[in-house]
């Protein structure tokens, strides 16, 4: 089995590596920038970029490009843009390799709501978000086939050390929930 991850507007970093080498030895990584380091100032810097270079459908195509890809059974792991970059294709995904996915704060996927994730999806929210109510989407998303959802008590971006919102603690107890979540998955037993 392996991991794919979906970076977030930030890309491909130091600390991305270093999570996916926790996730597995086997774990590609998927980022906006063609596996290019972004060296951003802050936050809003990232996201200018992002906004102006890529963009959701961009990323969601290439995200899709590389699911269509995958010729091993792979895990998804995706963070906010690249979350939800993967929910806005998870209907049209085709390949059997897709066992699982596992969505980090895909705040955009609001704006996807008539979405229906060919593959179960795992959704992970922060505790709040200044544009829009956790408690409101959660209860849209809450009666769509294969997604099974958490709030969790952390800020948006509490996974990546380059985010203001980051939090140690909640990165390690929730790369030890992707490990949960993976372990006791059913197609561990099939």
């Amino acid at each position: 089995m392996q991991f794919l991850l979906i970076t977030d507007i930030f890309g491909r970093t130091p600390a991305v590596s270093s999570l996916a080498n926790e996730l597995s030895d086997n774990t590609v990584i998927i980022d906006p920038y063609n596996t290019e380091e972004q060296n951003f100032g802050d936050e809003a810097q990232a996201y200018q970029t992002f906004m102006e270079h890529v963009g959701i459908e961009t990323y969601a195509k290439q995200v899709s490009k590389a699911v269509a890809g995958l010729a091993v059974p792979t895990v998804i792991v995706a963070f906010s843009a690249g979350a939800s970059a993967l929910w806005s294709v998870s209907e049209s995904i085709t390949n059997a390799n897709v066992r699982f996915n596992i969505l980090f704060y895909a705040s955009q996927v609001r704006h996807f709501l008539a979405v229906k994730p060919a593959v179960e999806s795992h959704m992970i929210y922060p505790n709040e978000e200044t544009h829009f109510s956790i408690p409101e989407l959660v209860t849209k998303l809450a009666f769509i086939p294969n997604v099974k959802l958490e709030v969790s008590q952390y800020k948006h971006g509490f996974m990546n050390e380059l985010s203001d919102n980051f939090s140690a603690e909640g990165y390690k107890m929730y790369v030890q929930r992707i490990d949960d979540l993976v372990s006791t998955h059913q197609w561990q037993s099939e």
